[in-house]
């Protein structure tokens, strides 16, 4: 226990006390000791020596084995793939809010649009948006993500993947971000994603048994507490403790194909994975070979991104390129209608090729297509009007035009054949005014009657009073009285 910062106390009572006098624990915190060495070697030594056989026994039946399967699945690039999501959101109608996770529904949608796995797009959006590549700070170039070329992407999503917090393979829905902030607690996933990582060092490149690899992984001396650890964290966070072993499998058959670090083989009996070349510069944790390959026009319209592209020149371009296909490199589209449609929303032609050229040269014949959509034909001036009032008549368009009572209500200039009607200017107030001239209004097949004063209001029978009757009565002239009919003369 400790008493101050640099003086550990021994404890006064108890077995810690006695195992403390004979130098087989050192205390360095209260309740907190560690066991030497040499001492750990010698009281688990038969442990330690039945683990150790269990390895070998593993290692054997990998190395002197031939484990090729009969039908492999070929992992790519997770670059491209990425790259591709993120133009995809950037699309119009596409709206992902910062503080929660990817829509399932677009998660689907783009798995289907891109013909991929929705677990491996789904993982890699996560990925991608825990680096930055969706946000708005991707189009510059000083830092990263925008600052990375193509091939930098692989290895960026692999570090984001095992330093956590995005992904977990512990949980039983895998996307960290969908979940709460007060709820993201992260589980001990991390350290047998180093145990994989570890396994697959030690047993070699070939075609390895997945099983194999889980039985290899299952002998290390931190399982136990592994084990511990992640019943704790279910107790916590309210699920299903998994066991270190499935999370294993689960890291082996979907997290790492989907990163693009091994190929996986399907038999009948047994999955085999083994690591690609991109996946051992990764996991042993040394540069790749850098593909300097740039990004060139295959025709007129379709554009190859390049491993040496940089990623805010390709997401600077995401408005006036479609997302074409996606394999071992990513093919946009840069067609005449993408560049019109982006010249309409506002982009200059000279921004248009400045971008462009960015990430590949301009071909000749989309270079014209360019200067023929920038050209100007022509300019309109756009003048706000409530109507427009058709009048044949040259000399009484003049006469509205110039009265004073009527020349306030119309926009000047007016189109031939008739009057630009000013905004605000109501229907009522049209016909009053130009009846005043002499001009009658017709709207619907029939003339306006303007109202110079609106109608009083009627009151309720209930509400007419005695003050109300006499005043009425007075108003109101009396009756005649009727004509006595005539007399009859007597003769």
């Amino acid at each position: 226990r400790l008493r101050t910062a640099q003086d550990p106390t021994q404890t006064r009572r108890g077995v810690g006390f006695s195992l403390e006098r004979r130098g087989f624990l050192i205390p360095i915190h209260p309740n907190r000791h560690v066991v030497p060495t040499e001492v750990a070697r010698i009281v688990g030594a038969a442990s330690h020596e039945e683990r150790e056989k269990r390895r070998r026994d593993v290692k054997s039946f990998v190395v002197d084995g031939d484990h090729a399967p009969r039908r492999a699945r070929f992992t790519q690039d997770p670059g491209p793939l990425a790259m591709g999501l993120a133009l995809a959101a950037r699309e119009p109608g596409t709206e992902v809010r910062p503080t929660i996770g990817t829509p399932k529904s677009l998660v689907q949608k783009l798995s289907t649009r891109f013909g991929r796995d929705a677990s491996h797009v789904a993982m890699l959006v996560a990925l991608s948006r825990a680096i930055g590549l969706w946000d708005a700070g991707a189009l510059s170039h000083s830092g990263p993500p925008g600052s990375h070329t193509m091939s930098d992407l692989s290895r960026a999503l692999f570090e984001t993947w095992l330093r956590g917090g995005a992904w977990d393979e512990a949980r039983p829905e895998s996307e960290v971000l969908r979940i709460g902030l007060d709820a993201r607690d992260g589980s001990p996933v991390g350290v047998v994603r180093e145990l994989v990582l570890e396994a697959l060092r030690e047993l070699g490149e070939d075609w390895l048994p997945v099983s194999a690899l889980v039985g290899f992984v299952g002998s290390d001396h931190r399982i136990p507490g592994l084990t511990r650890l992640f019943r704790r964290w279910a107790d916590r966070v309210g699920v299903e403790a998994p066991a270190p072993a499935d999370v294993a499998a689960r890291i082996l058959k979907e997290s790492l194909p989907a990163l693009g670090i091994v190929d996986l083989g399907d038999d009948d009996d047994h999955v085999s994975l083994r690591l690609t070349p991109r996946g051992r510069a990764i996991v042993s944790r040394r540069d790749a070979p850098q593909d300097e390959e740039k990004s060139k026009f295959l025709d007129t319209h379709v554009l190859r991104v390049g491993p040496s592209a940089k990623v805010a020149a390709v997401l600077g371009i995401a408005a006036f390129v479609e997302v074409g296909r996606i394999g071992a490199e990513l093919d946009l589209l840069v067609a005449p209608q993408t560049l019109a449609r982006a010249l309409s929303a506002g982009f200059e032609a000279d921004v248009l090729r400045q971008r462009i050229e960015a990430v590949a040269p301009l071909p000749e014949s989309l270079s014209r297509t360019l200067e023929q959509a920038s050209v100007v034909l022509g300019r309109g001036t756009f003048s706000a009007a409530s109507g427009f009032l058709w009048v044949e008549d040259a000399n009484i368009r003049e006469l509205l035009r110039g009265s004073k009572y009527t020349q306030e209500l119309f926009v000047d200039p007016s189109p031939q054949g008739g009057l630009l009607v000013q905004p605000g200017v109501d229907t009522d107030r049209l016909a009053r005014r130009c009846r005043t001239v002499g001009v009658e209004i017709v709207s619907e097949g029939a003339v306006v009657r303007a109202r110079t004063v609106p109608p009083p209001p009627v009151a309720p029978k209930s509400q007419v009073t005695r003050s109300s009757r006499s005043d009425l009565a007075r108003v109101t002239p009396p009756p005649r009285a009727a004509t006595p009919p005539p007399r009859k003369r007597e003769s």
